[in-house]
């Protein structure tokens, strides 16, 4: 009897020095570590247009992509984009960032238990200033205008000289020394006509000098000393002549 408890004392420092075991059921098995959350990613060529149609391309590809897009948002035009393998939320990040737009577009994630959500949203611009459209510049255009009443003798009322073509289109260049383009003046003197290469505006400018210069030209109408025009002394009763009555 003695011997069987000098045995137990001397084996429990042994049990003491082996390991602890967890009591866990016959059939149980370890917790898996939680599911690596799976990244998706996006390949795509964009053609380009608006934020709804890039978005589009993406559900396509993307058969989990939850993207929702504010109304003002969705009509942004973007540029042409490709993508390869990059990251959901690069890519609508990617495209908020190059977004033709006079306000900001920027794109959020809202994480939860599920799949995250995306939304694109728009926001005061705080950084570039309001894109305004360029202003075009004004369309020319090539545009005649005959002189002869003012530079051709045969046409002048009587009594008043023909201009000559220099003074002419002196006058009418005059308004236009401080035009960043002025007009392109082009004088035919066979044909006394004016071509004029410029915009709108400034052939109207010179259509008033010429009309300016005519009504002038009109004040200064006198009757010739030399009597009436040719022709007309054929019509008219001489000085002392007298129509004679038959009885």
């Amino acid at each position: 009897m003695r011997t069987i408890q000098t045995l137990i004392l001397a084996s429990l420092p042994l049990l003491a020095a082996l390991p602890a075991q967890d009591a866990t059921a016959p059939n149980s098995q370890p917790a898996s570590p939680r599911a690596a959350v799976q990244v998706r990613t996006v390949s795509l060529t964009f053609a380009g247009g608006t934020m709804a149609q890039f978005v589009t391309v993406i559900r396509d590809g993307v058969a989990k992509a939850n993207i929702v897009v504010a109304p003002e948002a969705s009509d942004v035009r973007l540029p042409a984009i490709e993508l390869r393998d990059a990251g959901l939320d690069q890519a609508l990040e990617a495209a908020c960032a190059v977004a033709s737009a006079d306000f900001d577009v920027r794109v959020r994630e809202h994480k939860g238990h599920g799949e995250p959500v995306y939304s694109i949203v728009t926001q005061p611009s705080s950084s570039r200033p309001a894109t305004k459209p360029k202003a075009q510049a004004p369309s020319t255009a090539t545009m005649v205008r005959s002189l002869a009443r003012l530079v051709d003798p045969r046409f002048q009322p009587p009594g008043v000289p023909a201009l000559s073509a220099e003074t002419v289109l002196s006058a009418i260049e005059v308004p236009h020394e401080y035009d960043a383009n002025p007009p392109q003046l082009r004088f035919h003197k066979d044909s006394n006509l004016l071509f004029v290469r410029g915009t709108q505006t400034q052939w109207l400018l010179v259509e008033q000098v010429i009309e300016t210069m005519l009504e002038d030209r009109a004040a200064l109408e006198v009757v010739s000393p030399s009597g009436p025009p040719a022709g007309l002394d054929t019509l008219l009763p001489a000085p002392d002549s007298r129509p004679t009555v038959k009885k």
